[in-house]
């Protein structure tokens, strides 16, 4: 039996110390978020121990071969399934994983695009996009059809929050959504799988060419510079995502390599490689791409 605990940085709001708290049996060491699961509290990561009011509940991991009382000899490592007992429950659970892990909890996506005039007028002023151990893709995309909806209210644009509202359900890889509590609703959890699939996928960043050091002296007119993620292809459908959610649809027509002005068929992320890519038209620097994969 191994306990399992992670530390919370915000103890201090509930009368313990910042970090490193002390329980009556031993000190945790500082900053030991990861053991045994290998997942970070500071990256959001945190899984399967909590501080309540003073108060340390473990999660205790049990193999099933100390609960089948070691039925065989001759179990495996491999032949090992997984198990949890909350401290002071007798109730077992069993933790099943599958190729993108386990999700013991897996809350839905709160999402709340369609009601953000309600709750500027019950009074809400700001809106925080929560973004740790977010992609540069994900923030881009969800605080810029944000800013849109916010901007459409203003406007009076109503049909723009459907369209806005259909981009994050197509566009993104996501959990499924929710509308959390806010409307006295029960809150709901994806038990089936861990995300959506996605017909789209990201494959660069634009960058500035000034603050490049290019080598090339061809003519650069109407190309953007863009550090490549996973793959980008000659012939690929993209859109290239500027703020405010102002969108350029396009296929890839050339593609040109920053350093030796090759022209390229494809570029790979892997390959930690900036690419010259024909647009035609302005495209600011941080603006995003995504590639259409199905």
């Amino acid at each position: 039996v191994q306990p399992c605990r992670w530390e919370y940085d915000q103890l201090s709001k509930r009368g313990g110390p910042a970090s490193g708290w002390r329980d009556e049996e031993q000190a945790l060491p500082e900053p030991s978020s990861k053991s045994p699961l290998e997942r970070g509290a500071r990256r959001a990561g945190c899984v399967d121990t909590w501080h309540e009011r003073g108060t340390l509940t473990e999660a205790v991991c049990v193999d099933a071969l100390e609960l089948e009382n070691s039925k065989t000899e001759n179990n495996s490592r491999e032949d090992l399934s997984s198990f949890i007992k909350a401290k002071g429950h007798d109730e077992i659970l069993e933790v099943v994983e599958e190729e993108h892990g386990s999700y013991i909890l897996n809350s839905k996506d709160l999402c709340l695009v369609e009601h953000l005039q309600e709750l500027i007028s019950a009074g809400v002023s700001s809106f925080k996009i929560e973004g740790r151990a977010k992609s540069a893709y994900y923030q881009a995309m969800v605080s810029g059809i944000y800013s849109q909806a916010l901007r459409s209210i203003k406007t009076n644009k109503a049909e723009e929050i459907n369209f806005l509202r259909s981009e994050l359900e197509t566009k993104l890889v996501h959990r499924g959504y929710t509308k959390g509590f806010l409307f006295g609703e029960k809150a709901d959890q994806n038990l089936a799988n861990s995300h959506t699939e996605c017909a789209w996928e990201f494959c660069g960043q634009v960058q500035s060419i000034t603050n490049y050091q290019l080598r090339i002296t061809n003519d650069l007119e109407g190309f953007v510079l863009v550090r490549v993620h996973n793959v980008l292809k000659v012939g690929d459908e993209i859109e290239i995502v500027r703020p405010f959610y102002d969108i350029i649809k396009m296929k890839v027509g050339r593609l040109v390599d920053s350093v030796s002005g090759e022209e390229l068929s494809e570029a790979h992320g892997g390959q930690k490689k900036a690419v010259l890519l024909f647009v035609g038209c302005e495209v600011p620097e941080f603006s995003v791409i995504r590639r259409r994969i199905v």
